[in-house]
């Protein structure tokens, strides 16, 4: 990248390392990262009591096991992270660039279960709910280096800060923004004649909760 001076009239000239294009994109990265974090931290409880209709023994189980999965292998991926051998912020574009397909697509399986885990043992739903969470905590830690970009991106002290201040707007936005959406679906798709019913989950989330509502009743 190479440095461009900026004219501004009765001040020094500035260098500035970082194209508006470039800057931009790191932004929307930096908004649909954290808007995908936080349907999954806004919504995943929901979605395991009021869809899977699992108790609450089993939740607090299912968060047990992969935080604390998740925190130890968090020492493994940072040790993969600081021996990446490309200097700069090539150093993390490669994690990131490999780990954001994962992501989306653990994020997706986070709250769509098979029906047949459902129909064969209530054990095998919690083990798979613990793999894809663990699964997606992982590919979250490496495709979330991208915010470490905003460090290393220019030399500039200024710019550099303008950057991070930025990507804290767009994070703090990205992570509210799934509250508005589901309310402002709640909204349009709900009846007229009864505008107190909650919005229907999609089909693919009937078919397990009424197999496991078959499963509860004695």
């Amino acid at each position: 990248m190479s440095p461009r001076k900026e004219d501004n009239p009765g001040t020094p000239a500035q260098v500035k390392y970082v194209p508006n294009k470039e800057f931009l994109t790191f932004l929307a990265c930096a908004f649909f990262f954290t808007t995908m974090q936080g349907v999954a931290g806004n919504y995943r409880r929901s979605y395991l009591v009021d869809t899977l209709l699992l108790d609450e023994n089993a939740v607090s189980a299912i968060s047990t096991v992969t935080a604390a999965v998740s925190f130890a292998l968090s020492f493994f991926f940072a040790m993969l992270v600081d021996r990446a051998p490309k200097p700069g912020k090539d150093k993390f574009r490669p994690l990131v660039w490999l780990s954001a397909i994962p992501a989306g697509i653990f994020a997706v399986l986070m709250f769509w279960t098979p029906g047949i885990f459902s129909e064969l043992s209530i054990v095998l739903m919690i083990a798979y709910q613990c793999v894809v969470v663990v699964a997606y905590n992982a590919s979250c830690y490496f495709a979330g280096v991208f915010s470490h970009i905003a460090a290393v991106i220019t030399p500039e002290l200024r710019e550099r800060d303008k950057i991070m201040s930025f990507r804290s707007i767009a994070s703090a936005v990205g992570n509210s923004a799934p509250l508005v959406v589901v309310a402002v679906l709640g909204l349009l798709k709900a009846n007229p004649a009864h505008p107190n019913r909650p919005m229907q989950a999609p089909p693919g989330f009937g078919s397990c909760r009424r197999r496991c509502a078959r499963r509860s009743v004695p």
